[in-house]
Parts: structure tokens; sequence; C-alpha cells
């Protein structure tokens, strides 16, 4: 179980080995493999996701069997990039989400993958915004651009975020996509795409639950520390197993790791004595 899914990096690995479908920023894509280990995660019968930001609505599709068809529009957009540049591309998605899931999904897709830093980024119902409010949709029109590499840069102005980097090509995201229907059976996979707070706890499930950090840029959906510790408490009261990375330990009863990041604090604090991996330093064990 993942709570706050995002990319879903712990589970994706888990299951099939899988890479995440873009860059985000927060993601534990380089962490997958020691935190499947550390608790006691590696290969399992059942997986729930649950997001309330657009990587719900992703993976809700995805689970779906809308594999193929959210590949087909990223290699439309792919195509669009070949004819006419990234920037048109980027502008062709900017435009309020359509309600058709499969395009809706790749569009984001495609504005994640692009987005400086790998900052998340969201519809709040007006425009396409991100942690510090900034208006995504305008960026490229209100942007200097640069010649570089061969490609049309666009560097921010205004203060607003600009697709400085990132993925460059839909057609990489479209055959990621493929490689997660090939290596997962998404028969196991059940996903909620809404407030984590709504999901009925599961008996016996470990649950990993990564949400923003506090004082760290905010998300689509907000999520205070005391809302994570009464839903570590309403977990545990069921059996479960309960995980949480936040930039500082937590006293959850059980065993703090952590991560060796190179740029900010990290830790994994659990409701129970973790395996724990030599590579991840020890705070304390219960």
């Amino acid at each position: 179980m993942e709570l706050c899914a995002g990319t879903a990096s712990l589970s994706l690995w888990a299951m099939g080995r899988c890479r995440p479908l873009t860059g985000y920023f927060g993601s534990k894509a380089r962490w997958a493999g020691l935190l499947a280990e550390a608790l006691d995660a590696d290969r399992p019968d059942r997986v729930v996701l649950c997001d309330a930001g657009p990587w719900g609505d992703v993976w809700s599709t995805l689970a779906t069997g809308g594999g193929v068809a959210v590949g087909e529009v990223l290699h439309d957009l792919q195509r669009r990039v070949d004819t006419d540049g990234p920037i048109a591309a980027w502008d062709a998605c900017t435009v309020p989400p359509p309600a058709e899931a499969a395009e809706r999904a790749a569009r984001y897709l495609w504005l994640q993958a692009r987005t400086a830093n790998n900052i998340a980024i969201w519809w709040d119902g007006e425009q396409w915004a991100g942690p510090t409010g900034s208006r995504f949709s305008d960026a490229t029109r209100d942007a200097t651009t640069t010649q570089r590499g061969g490609e049309r840069r666009v560097a921010k102005a205004n203060s607003r975020q600009a697709i400085t980097h990132g993925m460059r090509y839909p057609a990489t995201i479209a055959r990621r996509i493929a490689a997660l229907d090939r290596a997962i059976d998404w028969s196991r996979v059940t996903v909620h795409h809404g407030d984590n707070r709504e999901v009925t706890p599961i008996p016996g499930a470990t649950v990993y639950l990564d949400p923003p950090y506090v004082g760290c840029p905010r998300y689509a959906a907000l999520l205070p520390r005391a809302d994570v510790l009464d839903l570590v408490a309403r977990w545990r009261a069921v059996g479960a197993r309960v995980a949480v990375s936040e930039a500082v330990p937590l006293d959850l009863g059980g065993t703090c790791r952590r991560l060796d990041h190179p740029k900010k604090p990290e830790w994994v604090s659990a409701t129970w004595p973790m395996r724990l991996p030599e590579q991840l330093p020890l705070l304390g064990a219960a």
C-alpha cells in the first residue's frame, strides 16, 4: 500500500523492477530497492496506490487498461515535437485538461516530465500551478528562448517556472508505459484516486506513506503532520505495519533510518523493527 503514491517508485520496483514514468520532486526512485528490502515489501501479492493529485488519475487510467491509448497520445505529441518543436507541444498541453482519460494522462505526464527540477504541477481548476503558485500555462509565451544543443529552451521570466530541462521526448514516456504493461499484472493493483484519509485500513497490510514534508514545497493535496499521525494510528489499529518518510524522524514505536540524501535530510520511521540494509544509517530501535 502506497498512500501519497505519486510516481509509485517503490511499488513499481517491488512489482516488476520498473522505473518511474517521469522525474518528480521527492520521488523515492533512488531508494526503491532499499525501501522494498527494509519494509519487507518486495514482490507483493497485491498493491494499492492512493493519490489525490494528477498521479492518481494516471494510475487509474493505466491500471484499467489505458496504457496503449496513453502511449498513442504520447506518440502523437512526439510527432508534434519533431515537426514544430517542444515549445509547441508544451503549449498544446497547457490548455485545460480534456475529459478523455488517456489524453488527460498523456498531457499531464509530458508537462510533468518537462518541468524544470521535476517540481510537482497540477491543475488547480483555473490553470496549471506549482508549489510557489507559478502559472505554467503562460510560461512559454512569457519566457525568453535561447538556442542550446539544437533545441529551443525556455528560461525563467517574470518569476514563472519554465521548461528549462527535463525529459525531451514524449515517446520515452510511451516506451516506459509499454514496459510497465509487460512487467506488471495490473489485476493485482487497486487505485484510489482521492483522499487517502478515506481509504479503509486493510488488516495486515504493509503501508508506506510519503506525504509532503513539513516546511517543504507543497503539492496539490495537503496532508498536515497531525493527519499523518492519525493515519498511522488508524492503520496500526488493524494490525498494519506503517512506515513514513519525512524530513525528521518520527517516534512511531519501531525503528528510524536516515536516507543519505546529498541535499536535504530524509528519514524513514516505522511502527515495527524494520529489516535494516547496511546502506541506511540507524537512528534507533524500539
